[in-house]
């Protein structure tokens, strides 16, 4: 239809029918309404619910519609496809509960509830995907009236997987950082009190100044080195405290006030000076002072470390006077040592002279004078040995004064050591025959060693000598030689009276004469106790080692010493 002004109308009809009396038609009549309006809101609500569909079927987000039972009446199937795998049919109908996991079940029912009746609400929760995998999703929603009138919720949903596994990775590192954060802290505190434990308990005096002198910290060895309390040096300009450092130590004071000034040391000042303090109650104390630059965040600090040496310095002090001491007394016992040597050489210089007269007349008198009687020539014999035996002595005396002097002087050629044995055993040879012993040599006749032929022959003499005298008549002293490497080790062992540990000990020793006591008690029968004491000092001569071994008394005794070998290439 058009009105009168050529405008299409809407008409809605209704017609009924009218029946007389008797129930029979006998006509109708109809009604028409103008609903043109009505008409055109309802195209235009067809238009936006298609505009709206399209929009929610082409979103990303979940978008759905709910009752009051919490069932889906509608989802934009083509998000609920690709995001759970569920189509729209599998959908419709379906409690938005078995979606969600079910320990989340409870609580999101409340929340869901509670939104449906406040109007609107938002939750975070994990829902299950059609093939099992676990998702994290957003849910907005609001409540609206249907055209019924009920009560219909719409929701729009948002899959958050990626952000909350990134969120609980953050959260990991958080904690993480937090507990390192946390360890750091304590290794610091502990770091912190470590350090101000060693501050405090340092024995060591610590002084810390800022750069304008003044005491802004120190620790407790301080106090107990200057006498001050904590109290009467912090805040106090280091400077100027004259009542501490006397008068000579003004040219470090004043060396010290200079270098304060400045702000860019980095390095130690100067090294560490020994000075002369006074503490607070005047006694005087020597300390050892260094001075060092530290860096506390942007603060320069001067440190003072503080040694009191009072103790060494006074040890120092009794050491110069004892050393000079011992100087002087040294110098002395030299003096004197040098004047008994002196002594002993030109008595035994002197003595020798007469002797060697006495002998000559000795000798010239039995030569010339054959008529002697028996008793006379006897005299005179008795008298030539005594003389030989003083000149023995002095020989051995003026030997021991070489070897003091290591003046020792030796004739270096190659020796046959069998010969030299031979030598000593012919020298011997009464002493021998008197105690009727057996003497066994085990030595190769072709040994050779570079030595002074006259002093090995002296050293094989004396051990063989002390063997003949503390062996019993019919013993035995057997003589060994034993190649080693580079030397040679002689051996002369005899079966006699033996040695104690403590005789042993002693054996080659200055002047060592061992005297009978007893018959079970080993000794050097009457001799000077210079015999070993000079076999030692030959031997180490030749760069040689000498030793003795026994088991104790009446158990023999075993000499032993060394002799460089001559290499036969």
């Amino acid at each position: 239809y058009y009105n009168n002004k050529n405008e299409p109308l809407i008409v809605e009809h209704s017609v009924d029918l009218i029946y007389d009396s008797d129930g029979n038609k006998v006509g109708f009549f109809g009604l028409g309404r103008d609903i043109t309006e009505r008409y055109s809101l309802e195209q235009e609500l067809k238009q936006s619910e298609a505009m709206y569909r399209l929009i929610t079927e082409n979103a990303y987000d979940l978008i759905s519609i709910i009752n009051q039972n919490l069932r889906f009446e509608y989802v934009n199937e083509g998000p609920f496809k690709s995001i759970l795998g569920y189509s729209k049919e599998e959908m419709i109908g379906k409690s938005i509960l078995s979606l969600i996991i079910p320990e989340k079940r409870e609580e999101n029912l409340k929340l869901l509830k509670e939104g449906l009746k406040r109007g609107e609400g938002i939750l975070e929760t994990r829902i299950q995907h059609k093939n099992g995998k676990l998702l994290w999703v957003e849910v907005k929603g609001k409540t609206f009236r249907d055209k019924n009138g009920k009560i219909k919720g719409i929701l729009t949903g948002r899959d958050i997987t990626e952000r909350k596994l990134a969120e609980e990775k953050l959260k990991i590192l958080n904690q993480e950082q937090e507990l390192i954060i946390q360890e750091k802290t304590k290794e610091l505190r502990n770091s912190e009190e470590k350090f101000r434990h060693l501050y405090e308990r340092s024995p060591y005096g610590i002084i810390l100044l800022n750069t304008k002198g003044e005491i802004i910290d120190c620790n407790i060895a301080i106090t107990k080195i200057f006498g001050y309390e904590r109290e009467d040096l912090v805040g106090n300009n280091y400077l100027n405290l004259l009542k501490i450092y006397p008068e000579e130590t003004k040219p470090l004071l004043r060396k010290m006030s200079h270098l304060l000034s400045k702000d860019d040391q980095v390095e130690p000042i100067f090294k560490p000076e020994t000075i002369r303090i006074f503490k607070k109650d005047g006694s005087e104390c020597w300390v050892d002072s260094e001075i060092s630059s530290i860096r506390l965040g942007d603060e320069i600090l001067l440190q003072l470390i503080i040694q009191d040496v009072t103790e060494k310095k006074k040890s120092e002090e009794m050491l110069k006077q004892s050393e000079q001491l011992l100087r002087t007394q040294y110098a002395e016992l030299k003096e004197l040592d040098r004047l008994k040597t002196d002594f002993i050489s030109i008595a035994a210089h002197e003595l020798k002279t007469p002797l060697i007269s006495v002998g000559g007349y000795v000798d010239l008198i039995l030569l010339r004078e054959k008529d002697l009687k028996k008793e006379i020539k006897e005299d005179l014999n008795r008298v030539l040995n005594n003389v030989h035996r003083l000149e023995d002595y002095i020989n051995r005396l003026l030997d021991v004064l070489k070897i003091d002097a290591r003046k020792m002087e030796l004739v270096m050629k190659p020796v046959n050591i069998s010969r030299v044995i031979e030598n000593s055993l012919q020298e011997l040879d009464f002493q021998i025959s008197q105690k009727d012993l057996e003497i066994n040599v085990n030595v190769d006749k072709d040994i050779m060693i570079n030595g002074d032929s006259f002093r090995i022959q002296q050293v094989f003499s004396n051990l063989i000598s002390n063997a003949i005298k503390f062996t019993q008549k019919e013993g035995l002293i057997e003589i060994s030689a034993m190649r080693n490497e580079d030397f040679y080790r002689f051996k002369i062992e005899d079966n006699g009276k033996g040695l104690t540990k403590e005789q042993m000990n002693q054996l080659f020793g200055k002047f060592v004469s061992l005297e009978k006591t007893s018959e079970n008690f080993s000794t050097l029968e009457k001799g000077s106790g210079l015999g070993l004491y000079i076999a030692k000092g030959i031997i180490e001569a030749h760069e040689g080692k000498i030793w003795v071994k026994s088991e104790g008394l009446n158990k023999g005794s075993k000499f032993f010493f060394t002799l460089p070998a001559i290499n036969k290439d």
